[in-house]
């Protein structure tokens, strides 16, 4: 499947968990796929998730880990912001 797969299973399970209103698998989801892209967006989602207070311990350490040495320079999106980004349909052109 690749990092496409990876991609698409990561947006289904955050659309189901934001559904449910589970935040914390929620949270796991922004995580893991901040993760995975690497983007300019990715600083922001991690440091959402580190400071969120529905984010389990575990995933704290994560996005802390995966917010060292790096600085988006601005302030993170709200949850309901960055679920919505994350899930809008990919821009072509």
């Amino acid at each position: 499947a690749g990092l496409g797969g990876a991609e698409a299973l990561l947006r289904e399970a955050l659309a189901q968990a934001w559904d449910l209103a589970e935040l914390p698998l929620a949270l796991a989801a922004v995580l893991e796929l901040a993760a995975l892209r690497q983007d300019d967006d990715a600083p922001g989602l991690a440091s959402l998730v580190a400071t969120h207070p529905a984010t389990r311990p575990e995933h704290r350490e994560r996005a802390q880990a995966l917010l060292a040495g790096r600085d988006s320079g601005r302030a993170p999106p709200s949850l309901d912001e960055a679920v919505r980004a994350l899930l809008a349909p990919e821009q072509t052109g």
